[in-house]
């Protein structure tokens, strides 16, 4: 399924077991993961759903961080560049929005991610 809007609502919760719970509110659909049950669930208005159940392994997020590594080192290893796929810029930034939203939940503020960006970024 391919969704033509950006986001309108998004939320995640933690619980500090490693359960996750994210909803992300489109024009048409909404999109939830919840990884104590391993799904991701995309509902469109017109009644169409689909169930994801991805592939897991043991350790941490479910073993997507075993996996990264796995995959750069031997992305490295086999000197195929073409197999990292995605730029450091791209994981700097996801991370960065990871932790904007946990700045957002532990101060109960809303946080305007170009201004995050600036303070994290700025010279100490």
């Amino acid at each position: 399924m391919e969704f033509a809007h950006s986001p309108r609502h998004y939320s995640s919760t933690f619980d500090g077991i490693e359960r996750r719970r994210t909803r992300i509110d489109l024009s048409h659909a909404e999109i939830e993961l919840d990884t104590s049950l391993n799904t991701i669930q995309i509902r469109c208005d017109t009644g169409q759903c689909e169930v994801i159940v991805p592939s897991t392994r043991g350790g941490t997020h479910s073993g997507g961080d075993a996996a990264i590594m796995d995959s750069f080192t031997d992305a490295v290893a086999s000197g195929r560049r073409e197999d990292v796929l995605t730029a450091v810029a791209q994981s700097l930034d996801s991370h960065l929005l990871s932790w904007a939203c946990e700045a957002s939940r532990t101060s109960s503020t809303t946080i305007t991610m170009s201004d995050f960006e600036d303070r994290i970024r700025a010279p100490a």
